[in-house]
């Protein structure tokens, strides 16, 4: 099995790697040294981690933890973008006062797979439009080589994992908005 190693998709200055493409054929199971949000941009596919399978399409976001195996097959092809994350840039770049509770809650993205390694969340109408948009501005950014970049993909990421922790805890949303 390959394992996909960090330093080939995780730029220093960053830590993070960002990736749009486009797959007609299946990738076998493979490891990844990071963890993975992948989002489903065009098409379907079925995707399986840690032998969960996962039917997929656009709007869908799926979360690899590090070093869960996972697997992909799709029929007409499909688009997504890539998201690899280094474990340790929670803990270092993205929590700070006012996002800790909520992002330690996520115990290194174990709430996000359900136990699993991998989960999926949808988004639909408004929400997916707003994540396409911060992806698309997350791509634009990295492939510019502008001062500061990582500032910027910084805090697209801090951006993305709040609209993240908004779809899993609705109620938490809504009570901070009645406040």
């Amino acid at each position: 099995m390959r394992i996909y190693k960090k330093e080939d998709y995780i730029e220093d200055g960053i830590h993070l790697g960002l990736f749009q493409v486009t797959e007609k054929v299946p990738m076998e199971k493979h490891m990844h040294e990071f963890a993975e949000i992948i989002y489903i941009a065009q098409g379907e596919a079925i995707q399986t981690i840690n032998d969960q399978t996962y039917q997929v399409r656009r709007g869908d976001m799926l979360f690899v933890n590090y070093k869960s195996t996972h697997s992909f097959s799709t029929e007409g092809g499909f688009t997504y973008i890539n998201l690899c994350v280094s474990p340790e840039v929670l803990a270092t770049r993205i929590i700070h006062h006012e996002n800790a509770f909520e992002l330690l809650t996520l115990s290194a993205f174990e709430d996000l797979t359900n136990g699993d390694g991998g989960s999926v969340i949808h988004f639909s109408g408004n929400e997916m439009h707003t994540v396409e948009c911060i992806l698309n501005d997350m791509l634009s950014e990295n492939s510019a080589v502008l001062p500061d970049r990582s500032i910027v993909m910084k805090s697209y990421l801090e951006i993305l994992l709040t609209k993240l922790i908004r779809k899993l805890y609705p109620s938490k949303a809504s009570s901070e908005k009645n406040d």
